[in-house]
C-alpha cells in the first residue's frame, strides 16, 4: 500500500541537502558561542550552559556526519553507474534487429 513511499524516502535518503549542513553547522557555532559565554563569564548559566552546548554540539554533529554519508553514497552510487550516451545509429539498427527477430 505505502510502496511508493519506501521507494521514494530511499532514494531521497542519498541525496545531500546542503541545508542540513548548514543547519548543523550553525548548532555546532551555537554551542561553541554558548560555552565561550560560560568560559568568559558573560553568561549566567554555568552548568546549565555547558550542558546545552554539549546538546548543540551533539545534535550539529549528528546532522552534518548524517549529511556526509549522504554524499558519500551518492558519490559512490555515481561512480557504480556510468553515464551512457545517446545510442548509435549501429547500436539503434542492433536493437531493431533483435526486436524484429524476437517477435512470431
Amino acid at each position: 500500500m505505502w510502496k511508493w513511499k519506501k521507494e521514494e524516502n530511499e532514494k531521497d535518503s542519498r541525496q545531500v541537502n546542503y541545508l542540513w549542513v548548514l543547519a548543523g553547522g550553525y548548532l555546532m557555532y551555537l554551542g561553541g558561542e554558548l560555552i565561550y559565554g560560560v568560559i568568559k563569564g558573560e553568561s549566567t548559566l554555568g552548568f546549565l550552559g555547558i550542558l546545552a552546548a554539549a546538546v548543540f554540539f551533539a545534535v550539529g554533529g549528528w546532522v552534518c556526519l548524517r549529511e556526509w554519508k549522504a554524499y558519500r553514497q551518492e558519490k559512490q552510487a555515481s561512480e557504480e553507474t556510468p553515464e551512457e550516451g545517446p545510442l548509435t545509429i549501429e547500436e539503434m539498427d542492433e536493437t531493431q534487429e533483435d526486436l524484429d527477430e524476437e517477435e512470431p
